[in-house]
């Protein structure tokens, strides 16, 4: 199957049919992982063990600007 790329603001997205959508148990608006191995992209549908990790990365994260933020103030 061939997709084209269409223009989202200043991106671009790709549309998934909905038979592939319904195939891969994912819903409209559902999270997506996408990771790819140099030559392909690779999305799978979000896993609830997953989504403790990104919740720790957006904490890392957190944590790390307040602590550079606290250092800019000293």
């Amino acid at each position: 199957m061939l997709k084209k790329l269409v223009r989202y603001g200043n991106s671009n997205a790709l549309v998934i049919d909905k038979a592939i959508l319904e195939l891969l148990e994912i819903e409209e608006g559902s999270l997506v992982k996408i990771k790819t191995d140099g030559k392909a992209i690779i999305i799978t549908a979000h896993q609830p063990a997953a989504e403790a990790k990104v919740t720790e990365s957006v904490t890392h994260n957190e944590t790390m600007s307040k602590a550079i933020m606290q250092e800019m103030v000293r």
